[in-house]
Order: C-alpha cells, then structure tokens, then sequence
C-alpha cells in the first residue's frame, strides 16, 4: 500500500482515510528507507488533507502505549518547523499554568527541527526522561504536571526516526505530536508556524474527540507571543470559531523576535528558571501569556486578563519554582 499510496501522492492526489491508515502501517515497518523518505516528503509537499491526518492518527493511536488519566488535562504545545529557534515557551508555560492548577500531561519529544526540545530542556532540569509511568502518574497527582516523553509512548515512531532526521524537513508527525498524547488530553493549545496548517489541524480537531482546543499561529513562530498579534482558531464541540489575541490590549509591550530567541538546553533552562524566579523580560512576558491561555482554557478563570494575573501572582508566590522542584523530585 505505501509504494500506491507514493504514486498517488506523485501526482498531487489525496489518499482516503483508509488508503493513509494502510500506508502508515506499512510505513512503521518497512526497511525500504528510500519508500518511507519519499512518502513523508510527498506527503508533506503536497500538504495533508483531512482524510490523511486522520487515518495515520488512527494507526498511531492503535500502536501507542496509552496512559489513564481521571481528571481532565491539557497539553501545550508548539509544532515546530518555524525556524525561530526559541527558547522553550510552551514548556516553560505548561510548569506555569500547572502551578496555578491546570492538570497538564506535557507531551513532547527531543528537538527535530530547533536545537533544543522540550525533552532536551526538561533533562537540563535534572528530570529523568525515561521514568515509568508510575512517577509520572505521581508528579501529574501531587505537582499538577506530568511529563510523557514520545520515545517511551510511540515505539512505533523508533522505526522512521532516521529517516526523519535525515530529510530535515517538518513532516507530518510534527504537526501531529499534540495530537497523539497517550495521555489523551482534553484541552489543547498548539502552536502552528503557518496559517494553512492552522487551519488543517483545527478541521482535524473537529472531527476528534476532545473538550476544546486553541490553535494559534503568530507571524510564523508557533507560539502565543508579545511581539505580535496572534490569529487563533478555537475548536469546541466540533465547531471552529476565529479569534484574535492582542498582547498590547492585555498591558504587555511589544517585543522582538530575537528577544525570545533560544539555545541549547543549559542556555534554555536558565532563563526559564530566570523567568520562574521573578525576572521581568519580554520573554517572561510571552511565556506568562501562554501560561494563562491554557489557565483560562482549562476554566480556571472565564477571561485572559484574569488568567495573567493568577499566574503573575504564581510567579510572585514562588508557586512556579515549587511546580519545577516537584516535578524534577517525582520523575527522577
């Protein structure tokens, strides 16, 4: 099915739901590289329908290790591919908006297309990628915040590693990560680096099973920032509705691009700790922002500006620095 499924995709066709779900299963155990490299790339060059995403989500979950949560929970994500190569906001976010009692199950994997991923910052941190889900489960339970590293949950996705690797491109599976958390999370904000990606995986969303979702895409950086307005698509009962966020109406000042800019993992986890311990930085601006996205996503509050405040007060109450510590001291 994956040699048809690249013809089609050759000449610009889609592939049915069920013709991707196929061509994903053979896909996860080939050997033919040269096959894999050419569907991705094909894949992705042609831009995904609906039909495909869903088909190669439904494969994947089939094949992933899945985690039961009881309480309702959020992921905050960026899909990458956007080349800003900023430090690590909605990681950073996710420790925020936990500390203000957001039940987050952070989903995330090493760095494919930026230097640094939110598994590489976390492991700065001290915390053990590889702990079993027993003390995930236990750092979700007493600090609000778990984290669920993609290698442990996807091996399937083991098998075209590589092959990602070397093409070097965003493929599908990038944008896809946000959706396939074992954890199954019930709120979801994504980053997407382009608008007609945003507007792909809001129709995706539509059509899956999930409480509410915010897709946001700021002119080309995956994430929610104060350097620009951000153009959002909100996703509930499978319905979509637009909506824009405008961080200069909210009291933050605008900021530059390079403002926000990243490095490696020990250049990354500091100034998250810098943002943590009460500095006031465009980048501690951007990341409180995010952090209260998903604060009001998730219900603790019923607007953004409430939201801001809850998680300054966080910040100033050291309750982001004590998320931090727990979650490090339970999956270590």
């Amino acid at each position: 099915m994956l040699q048809q499924a690249v013809k089609k995709l050759l000449y610009q066709e889609n592939l049915t739901l069920t013709e991707s779900y196929h061509a994903a299963k053979e896909l996860f155990i080939t050997d033919n590289v040269a096959l894999s490299a050419a569907f991705l790339s094909l894949l992705a060059a042609k831009g995904e329908s609906v039909d495909e995403f869903l088909g190669i989500i439904q494969i994947a979950k089939e094949q992933q290790v899945p985690i039961t949560v009881t309480q309702p929970a959020l992921d905050i994500v960026g899909t990458g591919g956007d080349g800003a190569n900023t430090v690590n906001i909605s990681t950073a976010a996710a420790i925020l908006a936990a500390s203000c009692g957001v039940k987050v199950v952070k989903h995330g994997n090493r760095a494919s297309t930026s230097a640094c991923g939110s598994a590489d910052v976390l492991e700065a941190f001290g915390i053990n990628l590889y702990a079993d889900e027993a003390k995930v489960q236990s750092a979700l339970a007493k600090h609000n915040i778990g984290f669920f590293f993609a290698q442990m949950f996807h091996p399937s996705f083991a098998h075209i590693k590589g092959t990602r690797k070397a093409l070097g491109i965003p493929t599908c599976f990038n944008l896809m990560g946000p959706l396939l958390n074992p954890a199954q999370a019930d709120y979801l904000i994504i980053g997407v680096a382009n608008k007609e990606r945003l507007v792909l995986l809001a129709n995706v969303l539509a059509k899956m099973s999930i409480k509410k979702a915010l897709l946001v895409c700021g002119d080309g950086v995956d994430e929610l920032t104060t350097h620009t307005v951000t153009e959002c698509l909100e996703v509930m009962n499978g319905k979509i509705q637009e909506k824009v966020i405008n961080p200069e109406e909210l009291g933050f000042k605008k900021c530059q691009l390079n403002d926000l800019a990243g490095g490696d993992k020990n250049f990354n986890s500091r100034k998250i700790l810098d943002i943590f311990e009460g500095q006031q930085s465009p980048l501690a601006d951007t990341v409180i922002l995010n952090a209260a996205a998903a604060v009001e996503l998730y219900g603790i509050t019923n607007s953004l500006s409430l939201a801001i405040d809850l998680v300054r007060d966080s910040i100033a109450e050291g309750k982001a620095l004590t998320t931090l510590a727990g979650l490090i001291q339970e999956q270590n």
